[in-house]
């Protein structure tokens, strides 16, 4: 096999475990949020991240992780349907299609959802650096 197609073979096979990797977080952010699990938020979300709900409020990690301590808000399920993952060198895309149930000023109710996410592959650890969701109407 000459040089370059081997280098091809190569690249294309550490993007394809790259995006293994990127959609195990996301199945790790998901039973995180979902457990409570704050440890393993800690070292899932980045210091820096930037997380935008549906309803426009804007959280940073401290404010998040609060939210679920203080019964804000509540994640009570997610089932991703559909995802598509990006990745870019040292950061990638992720855009999902989910159900989530969501607890919420004292409303519980199934939402139909779409987000998009962006890691960042920070000292060899995969970091969600942003987030952005919509609501899709019934």
């Amino acid at each position: 096999m000459p040089a370059a197609g081997l280098t091809v073979l190569l690249a294309g096979t550490a993007m394809a475990q790259t995006e293994d990797v990127l959609r195990k977080a996301e199945e790790q952010f998901g039973e995180a949020v979902t457990k409570q699990d704050y440890a393993a938020l800690e070292k899932i979300l980045a210091d820096d991240m930037i997380y935008t709900h549906s309803n426009g409020v804007v959280d940073d990690k401290a404010k998040f992780i609060a939210s679920l301590k203080d019964g804000t808000r509540k994640y009570e399920s997610i089932q991703i349907h559909e995802m598509t993952v990006r990745p870019f060198g040292n950061t990638a895309a992720v855009a999902a299609k989910v159900t989530m149930v969501i607890a919420a000023r004292g409303e519980t109710a199934p939402r139909e959802m779409r987000y998009l996410r962006f890691w960042a592959n920070k000292r060899g650890q995969w970091q969600l650096v942003g987030h952005q969701s919509v609501t899709l109407p019934q």
